[in-house]
C-alpha cells in the first residue's frame, strides 16, 4: 500500500508541475479528475498537499492545501456512501439490480441510515487523522523561538478551515441526504467521529502529544492553539 501511495503522490507532483500554483481552479479540477478515474486515491491527493512524498525533501506544501484535502475528503464520502448504495442491489458478480422494491419496504430507515454513516466514517475517518497527525508533525519541526513561522501558520489555519469543510460536507451529504436525512443528527456525526477517536478531544490530544516533541517555543504555542480550536470545532 505504501509503494502505491508512493506512486499516486508522484502523479499529482508531476500533474501538479504541469500548472501554476496560483491556477487554483484548474488544478483542483486535475486532482479531482484524477479521484474519479480512480488514477490516485484521496489519502495520496492529502500527502501530496502536505509535501509528505518521500525521499523528496525538497516538496513543499501545496498553497492553499486544504482545498485540496477537503476535495479529497468529498470524494471519499461520496465514494463510500455510492458503494454503501450499490451494495444494497448488488445480486453478486458486480451486478446491481433493483428485483422488487417490496423487497426493501420493510427495511428499518434507521438502521439503514446508521449503516450508511458507519460505511462513510471508516472512508473518511483515516485521511481526517492522518492530516492531524501530519499538520502536528509539521509544527513541531519547527524550531523558530520567537517568530511565527509561515508554514506553521498557514497549516494552523488551513486546519481550522478543513475541519469546518469535514462537518459541511458531513452535514450536507449524510444529513442532507436521501437517506438518513430526516432520521440522523448532528449528534449522530459526532457520536460516530468518537466511536473511532477522531472527535475534538482525540484530535486536540494528537496536538498536545505533539508539543513535547517540539523544537521551538512558537511550534509549541501553534499547536495548543490548535488543540484548543479542534477541540472547539469538532465537539
Amino acid at each position: 500500500d505504501q509503494l502505491l501511495l508512493a506512486g499516486e503522490v508522484a502523479i499529482l507532483r508531476e500533474t501538479g508541475n504541469i500548472l501554476p500554483n496560483w491556477d487554483l481552479v484548474t488544478r483542483g479540477a486535475l486532482v479531482e479528475c484524477l479521484m474519479k478515474n480512480k488514477i490516485v486515491s484521496p489519502m495520496s491527493v492529502v500527502r501530496w498537499a502536505l509535501a509528505e512524498n518521500g525521499d523528496d525533501s525538497a516538496a513543499k506544501i501545496q498553497a492553499h492545501w486544504w482545498k485540496y484535502a477537503s476535495l479529497a475528503f468529498l470524494h471519499a464520502l461520496r465514494q463510500a456512501c455510492s458503494s454503501f448504495e450499490a451494495s444494497k442491489t448488488d445480486l453478486g458478480g458486480g451486478i446491481g439490480m433493483i428485483i422488487d422494491d417490496s423487497q426493501n419496504a420493510d427495511e428499518d430507515p434507521a438502521e439503514t441510515a446508521v449503516l450508511r454513516l458507519d460505511e462513510a466514517l471508516k472512508s473518511t475517518v483515516p485521511i481526517l487523522r492522518y492530516v492531524t497527525e501530519r499538520v502536528c508533525q509539521i509544527l513541531a519541526a519547527s524550531s523558530s523561538e520567537k517568530k511565527i513561522p509561515l508554514e506553521g501558520a498557514d497549516v494552523v489555519e488551513g486546519m481550522k478551515r478543513l475541519l469546518r469543510a469535514i462537518l459541511f460536507h458531513f452535514y450536507s451529504i449524510i444529513l442532507g441526504g436521501t437517506i438518513g436525512g430526516s432520521v440522523l443528527t448532528a449528534s449522530n456525526i459526532q457520536k460516530g467521529f468518537a466511536s473511532m477517536d477522531a472527535d475534538g478531544e482525540k484530535l486536540a490530544a494528537l496536538c498536545l502529544d505533539a508539543v513535547g516533541t517540539c523544537k521551538g517555543e512558537q511550534g509549541k504555542k501553534l499547536l495548543r492553539s490548535l488543540s484548543l480550536t479542534v477541540e472547539k470545532i469538532m465537539l
